[in-house]
């Protein structure tokens, strides 16, 4: 594969339409954009295909950890698989 192959996908996926998207302020002035995850869904099976076809994920699993001034910090680990049909 040449280096514009490798990128396909990135190049297909990497822009996320704004209005899919809202701003948020956490503690201690943290700042960030957060996005519709059914946006990111529908990206994916445009371009991979059907959700369990073209590509799928794991059961997501969340570790929860108590931080400052009574906040908790939660991370989502998910596994997403993808078939190359190229």
């Amino acid at each position: 594969m040449n280096k514009l192959e490798n990128l396909r996908h990135w190049e297909n996926l990497e822009k996320t339409d704004p209005k899919y998207t809202k701003p948020f302020t956490k503690a201690g002035g943290f700042k960030g954009t957060a996005q519709n995850p059914t946006y990111a869904i529908k990206k994916m099976t445009e371009h991979f295909g059907p959700v369990g076809l073209g590509w799928g994920m794991n059961k997501p699993e969340f570790t929860f950890i108590n931080a400052q001034a009574g906040e908790v910090l939660v991370y989502c680990t998910l596994h997403v698989w993808y078939r190359d049909w190229e």
